[in-house]
């Protein structure tokens, strides 16, 4: 559905997604988004399954190509079902090619007895093909969605909340092929600097954490996580809210 703005206007749109005990907001694409982008974290198996959308806001076809990696940085082996066509191809990439105004669905096919499997993924294009990402936790009924990253900012910074029972969760991942050390910088909700670490992430690697199990001094706290992009690098990041119950939601990065 397209909300077009009156000249001279300007408007705002929040999407929501309701399934069963799970409810998330849907991130809404713009006619200036940049195309393409990255995806922090993708995961399926052991309780867990991600659908991407994808869709072309252009006014030609265009191709895409949506490619899948590991924690290493190594191509990523997808078990995939395009339930549109009914094909469940097996791949590290996906290439294909959308008419304008069409969306394509990809759905990882998982497996609850297996290891569960984490990554990244990222969307190229040559024409205006862009989407998102909703991961499911099947054990607990829940979901949420997460956008693709197309900003390149110096730092990104994540608000967390470790208090009354909720934990603030992160995924990172390395857009560019050279491996990343990551400044991190953890203040409290007064401003106060708390704790310097760094991360390292190989070239296309990803990693993902509870913030108070890497850096226990946000335990019960309010306050910020900085992500200090390197000289020259290009990362991603998403945030994650759960509490104990298994209800959860991502938290958009600033």
């Amino acid at each position: 559905i397209e909300f077009d703005t009156p000249q001279g206007g300007q408007i705002s749109v929040l999407g929501l997604r309701a399934n069963g005990p799970a409810l998330t907001t849907l991130p809404v694409l713009a006619s200036t988004d940049t195309p393409g982008g990255a995806i922090a974290h993708a995961t399926f198996n052991g309780g867990f399954t991600s659908t991407f959308y994808l869709v072309n806001t252009g006014a030609s076809a265009a191709p895409f190509t949506l490619s899948f990696f590991d924690e290493a940085g190594n191509p990523l082996s997808v078990p995939m079902r395009l339930p549109q066509t009914g094909a469940t191809p097996t791949a590290s990439t996906l290439t294909q090619t959308l008419a304008a105004g069409a969306m394509l669905v990809v759905e990882t096919i998982s497996d609850n007895n297996a290891a569960s499997v984490v990554g990244s993924a990222q969307l190229s294009t040559t024409g205006s093909v862009s989407g998102f990402e909703i991961f499911q936790w099947t054990t607990f009924g829940q979901e949420a969605s997460v956008p693709l990253e197309t900003r390149t900012p110096g730092s990104f910074v994540l608000l967390f909340d470790d208090t009354n029972k909720l934990t603030t969760g992160v995924a990172l991942s390395n857009v560019s092929a050279t491996a990343a050390n990551i400044t991190v910088k953890v203040y409290d909700d007064a401003g106060t600097l708390l704790q310097t670490g760094s991360l390292n992430l190989a070239g296309r690697g990803h990693t993902s954490f509870l913030l108070p199990v890497s850096f226990p001094v946000t335990s019960n706290k309010n306050g910020m996580v900085e992500f200090v992009v390197p000289a020259g690098g290009k990362i991603n990041a998403v945030g994650l809210r759960a509490k104990s119950d298994g209800t959860l939601t991502t938290i958009p990065v600033l």
